[in-house]
């Protein structure tokens, strides 16, 4: 175990002990003692080093989100102001349920037209109307965002023509041989396999949401555009 993993390690368990601590000292024993041992215990979790690489993020989030509501209420009870307390823990509650819904919310107002931005600012247009068929993003580590369209045929026929025409068109390629040729120099290819004509990107320029490496798929079956932004 690493340093790093022992200063996290203390830091959540201090969290954990404030956590037990307050409704202890306010005297509700027996729930500060299960609330304060809960919290200790995901902290010993994350010291395992196969089990807590996944979980610990989960585990910090959920600590850190637990303690923004609940300390600050008996903090105020403690002092004599319950009632502010559970006005402050009550706001603080639904900032934290926004916080956690932000991702569906996000994808819920994601238009036609944030698409159709997106896209134009890799270098595909897209000239006539088309349907949104999916939106959805999100991930803690990986972040990615994927969105799929049925475009028209007009619009189809170009894209593939322009893709094919391209002077950074590889013909028939699949992902390992892309992945050694943007891991060069060269930070666009557009190529095709059976399923799907691709144009990928790498870029050095960060979108607002973090992404750099961008996958445009057109499905030859479907006639169906994918797009695919992830900061990886």
């Amino acid at each position: 175990m690493n340093e790093r993993a022992w200063i996290a390690f203390l830091i959540f368990l201090v969290i954990s002990v404030l956590n037990g601590y307050l409704p202890y000292k306010n005297g509700k024993k027996k729930q500060g003692i299960l609330i304060g041992g809960f919290l200790a215990v995901l902290a010993l979790v994350g010291l395992d080093s196969e089990f807590g690489v996944f979980f610990f993020p989960f585990f910090t989030l959920f600590t850190i989100l637990f303690s923004i509501v609940h300390v600050p209420y008996w903090l105020f009870k403690m002092y004599g102001s319950e009632k502010i307390g559970r006005i402050v823990s009550s706001i603080l509650l639904v900032g934290v349920i926004f916080l956690l819904l932000s991702p569906w919310i996000e994808d819920w107002m994601f238009t036609k037209s944030d698409a159709k931005n997106l896209l134009s600012g890799h270098g595909i247009y897209l000239n006539d109307d088309f349907e949104l068929i999916e939106n959805e993003a999100g991930g803690l580590r990986d972040y990615y965002h994927i969105f799929k369209l049925r475009v028209s045929e007009n619009d189809y026929t170009r894209l593939v023509n322009d893709i094919q025409k391209s002077p950074n068109y590889l013909g028939f390629k699949d992902w390992r041989e892309v992945y050694k040729i943007l891991n060069t120099h060269i930070d666009t290819v557009q190529f095709e396999n059976e399923y799907d004509y691709t144009k990928e990107i790498r870029s050095n320029t960060r979108l607002d949401d973090g992404t750099f490496h961008f996958v445009i798929k057109i499905s030859k079956e479907d006639k169906t555009l994918e797009y695919i932004g992830s900061n990886e």
